[in-house]
């Protein structure tokens, strides 16, 4: 299931001074802009079905729905988008009186207003406040906290100076009162709290990316009349971008929509004469060119023109070690074969397989049909085993 999150963001005047503990950062809005740029980042990465929503607080004006003052909603609840992480890189620090409690209202309306809609099973929500802290009331805080428990939110804190840790009796420590007001009213929500100090962390957080590994191949390996079942899976494959081939560039792009400015495409016929006629389907041929002639094929291919493949991996012959160019151990078309879990057999099979090639100084020549009646393929297969002196990336 999808997860929901609010992030609501303090802009207010405030957010404009530096610590001494945050000079890697120009300002408190500074150290914001990415920590939140950063955890956006990766949820575009690595967890593109979550839906985000941005509620600022500390603005000069009123511009939400709650009846909020001085805040705005920024970006509804949706999938994270292009335009959202401009909007987040553009914004600079406001005038507006900030208060925490205002802002986690504003954030917490917007995720009842979303399990109003949808309905509780299928939302996971999620709430996000980063704040100095520099004023607080205690105006409808227990209203809020009751609301919190009610919806099941899961709260995250970031504030300038504060912890998770009980700070508040070190010697001759001052500790501000919006401090102890937010701390106080994190442990009442059960919220997790970090300081600003972990900012540096949180922009480090990105990660690279878990990949299940998929098998390219699940077949039997065949030596003379030996049968030996088999996974092959891609030592290497290259990732790719989306095509934007199959994208309009004019067209209209509703926000979430993975179907928006999708190209239906049609393929048409046409004589090469003074009206450009059309050619229906049913009056069209397929052909070859043999040279200058086109030679027509039968719609129906006689099964004679067919050449019977069945799936598999066939040893043809072997051939010495240094017969085979090293190019041929790169790409992303090198595979491994492992025996199917929990195959004993097989695992015998391939290991005296490999352990024979080895001390042979020998490669196997095999043709490789990826699956029934496709083109076989030449591939060379050559050994590799494991010793207890191998990195454990290898």
């Amino acid at each position: 299931m999808a997860e929901h999150h609010v992030y609501c963001l303090d802009v207010g005047k405030s957010m404009s001074q530096q610590r001494d503990d945050l000079k890697q950062f120009q300002s408190h809005l500074d150290a914001a802009h990415k920590a939140l740029s950063f955890q956006l980042k990766n949820k575009v990465l690595h967890q593109p079905k979550h839906h985000v929503g941005v509620f600022l607080f500390g603005t000069d004006e009123e511009d939400n729905d709650y009846d909020i003052p001085n805040s705005r909603l920024l970006a509804p609840i949706e999938p994270v988008s292009l335009e959202l992480l401009r909007s987040i890189e553009r914004l600079e620090h406001q005038n507006g009186d900030s208060d925490f409690l205002d802002g986690y209202a504003g954030g917490l309306a917007m995720l009842a207003e979303l399990i109003q809609q949808m309905g509780s099973k299928k939302v996971k929500p999620h709430l996000h406040l980063i704040t100095d802290c520099h004023s607080t009331t205690t105006d409808g805080l227990d209203q809020l906290i009751d609301n919190t428990n009610t919806l099941g939110v899961q709260i995250r804190i970031i504030g300038v100076g504060v912890s998770d840790e009980d700070d508040e009796d070190a010697p001759k420590q001052v500790v501000p009162e919006g401090h102890i007001s937010l701390k106080t009213f994190a442990s009442r929500v059960n919220a997790e709290v970090f300081n600003f100090k972990d900012v540096a962390e949180l922009v480090s957080d990105l990660r690279k990316r878990s990949v299940k590994p998929t098998t390219a191949f699940r077949g039997t390996l065949d030596i003379a009349d030996v049968r030996v079942p088999t996974y092959c899976y891609y030592s290497v494959k290259r990732a790719t971008v989306p095509t934007l081939k199959k994208l309009s560039g004019v067209a209209n792009y509703a926000p979430g929509d993975p179907t928006a400015g999708a190209v239906d495409r049609e393929v048409t016929y046409h004589l090469d004469d003074e009206n450009n006629t059309e050619v229906e389907k049913d009056d069209r041929q397929r052909a070859y060119r043999y040279g200058s002639t086109l030679v027509p094929w039968p719609e129906d291919d006689p099964p004679n023109f067919k050449v019977e493949m069945s799936k598999g991996l066939r040893v043809l012959c072997f051939t010495a070690k240094a017969n085979v160019p090293r190019s041929s151990y790169l790409g992303d078309s090198v595979g491994t074969l492992l025996p199917p879990p929990g195959d004993v057999n097989a695992y015998k099979a391939i290991s005296a397989f490999s352990k024979a090639m080895v001390e042979t100084g020998a490669v196997a020549i095999a043709s490789f049909v990826y699956r029934a009646n496709s083109n076989p393929k030449m591939v060379k297969i050559f050994p590799r085993i494991f010793t207890d002196d191998d990195d454990d990336d290898d």
